[in-house]
């Protein structure tokens, strides 16, 4: 298991990870499950078209509110876990800059959504959902300073609220007959203001820390991060939502309705590693502040390492059921969705392991370096997008997706072998079964049965697994299904 070694290593990092992570999981495993519930509704009341609509506007509001901030909330995680109390000066400026932030990126989802869409309510719902990208800014930046400070489960409830009210009111909509999104887009905004006065009263009388005035010095650094920051939180984010901005541009509603029902499974299997990934970033700070670098890497590549593991087993899964699956969550009219889901399975630990190697990148303070990677992705995968999509809809999107992703682990992870921080067969065992798997199962599905399919595929899967646990214990590694020490069962009691 893996112990600080250095001489600066921090103390009760695994308990602080166990911690964290717990209530991330949590409100990212529930919040996407009472989603579900509004999602199926929709889609079974108002059909494929309606969906598309809430998914188009949901997704330009995620748009607008992480390119508000810049990617500045990671920016406040990394130095408060770094340095602590000290750096809580920034949080007064992260607010000002994500206010400021708002009224650029509401003028821009209105006149996205107006150019885009041709239901006139669009527009209206639009201008609504933007008002609610002024309390996110107090909502980011303080789920950022809950994480940086192990409050997340703070987070977690706060949130989990946010999310139980709007599914509530948006089923009464639903269910009362309102087939426009206009209202979903009004509840929508209400909510995040609910979130964020709820938040504000938290901080000020029950986080335990004070909170500096308002330093203009703290906004210039912030300015000065901001190129970088956004360039490496904010492209991602475009690069991952396009196929949805192009499907609504090029295809229809229609298409975009069966997309993202595909991508919705997707998101909600990706909910564990995000929350894994969001608190080992917080780890990762202190272990290079603290010059644990032995600890640093050892983690780095056991994250890695455990991914895969994870992950493969729950993509070919999603391969096989994902017939049963659509046909029960969204009844028989998305059937078109199957090929959809099965093919973005595979973009599963890619995925994963984008967000896992860029976060070593930026503990360590290389988001630059990391920024030309980001660049140098959306300039490949946009052509991919756009041709695939153009093309063949729904289907080019799923693959447009995949190839995105393989794209950009691929120039991380070079950068990340450049800085030594894990070694490049550690890097290829953790990506080589899922490619092994994806060429099986897309090459046998031509000749062979659904049953040979499903059994070439995952006896692929379970040699290539052993293959690599084989290469590790020949390097002298351990598995033993923890990246830290054993669980301090005291403190997940409180979650």
């Amino acid at each position: 298991m893996l112990q600080p070694t250095g001489s600066g290593g921090v103390r009760g990092d695994g308990a602080s990870l166990r911690r964290n992570a717990g209530a991330l999981l949590a409100a990212r495993l529930i919040v996407p499950m009472l989603s579900v519930f509004l999602v199926t509704a929709i889609a079974r009341l108002g059909g494929a078209g309606s969906l598309g609509q809430y998914s188009f506007l949901v997704t330009l509001f995620v748009l607008a509110e992480n390119l508000k901030s810049c990617g500045l909330t990671f920016f406040l995680t990394r130095e408060v876990a770094r340095q602590g109390d000290s750096a809580l000066v920034y949080y007064p400026s992260l607010i000002r800059f994500g206010l400021g932030g708002a009224f650029v990126m509401a003028a821009a989802l209105i006149a996205v959504a107006a150019a885009t869409s041709k239901a006139p309510e669009m527009t209206k719902a639009a201008v609504f959902i933007s008002l609610g990208l002024f309390p996110s800014a107090f909502c980011l930046a303080g789920d950022a300073l809950f994480l940086a400070l192990e409050k997340s489960q703070i987070s977690m409830y706060i949130t989990l609220g946010e999310n139980a009210i709007r599914l509530l009111a948006s089923l009464g909509v639903v269910l009362a007959g309102f087939r426009t999104v206009l209202p979903l887009a009004i509840i929508y905004a209400s909510t995040r203001c609910l979130a964020a006065l709820v938040q504000q009263q938290v901080i000020r009388r029950k986080l335990g820390h004070a909170i500096p005035a308002y330093s203009p010095p703290a906004t210039r650094a912030l300015l000065r991060h901001a190129p970088s920051f956004l360039t490496v939180f904010i492209a991602p984010i475009l690069l991952f939502k396009m196929d949805m901005v192009l499907l609504g541009a090029f295809a229809g509603d229609y298409q975009l309705g069966l997309y993202s029902a595909a991508m919705r499974l997707i998101a909600v299997y990706l909910i564990v590693p995000d929350g894994i990934m969001t608190a080992t970033f917080v780890l990762l700070s202190k272990y290079e502040g603290a010059g644990a670098w032995s600890d640093f890497k050892r983690l780095t590549a056991r994250t890695a390492h455990y991914l895969s593991l994870a992950l493969l087993p729950v993509s070919l899964a999603t391969c096989f059921l994902a017939p049963f699956v659509l046909r029960i969550l969204f009844g028989g009219k998305f059937g078109a969705a199957v090929p959809l889901l099965q093919v973005l399975a595979f973009a599963l630990t890619p995925y994963a392991l984008c967000g896992a190697l860029g976060d070593t990148l930026i503990a360590r303070q290389k988001q630059g370096q990391l920024a030309f990677v980001v660049i140098g992705s959306i300039a490949l995968s946009s052509v991919v997008y756009v041709a695939l999509i153009h093309n063949y809809a729904a289907r080019g999107a799923s693959w447009a997706f995949l190839i995105s992703t393989m794209i950009l682990v691929t120039l991380t992870g070079r950068e990340v072998l450049a800085s030594r921080v894990i070694p490049f067969r550690a890097f290829a065992a953790a990506l080589l079964p899922n490619l092994l798997c994806l060429f099986v199962f897309e090459y046998s599905a031509r000749w062979a049965s659904p049953l040979s399919v499903a059994l070439l595929t995952c006896a692929t899967g379970a040699v290539t697994l052993c293959a690599v646990e084989i290469q590790r214990r020949a390097a002298g590694e351990r598995s033993d299904l923890n990246l830290m020490p054993g669980p301090d069962w005291r403190n997940m009691g409180t979650l």
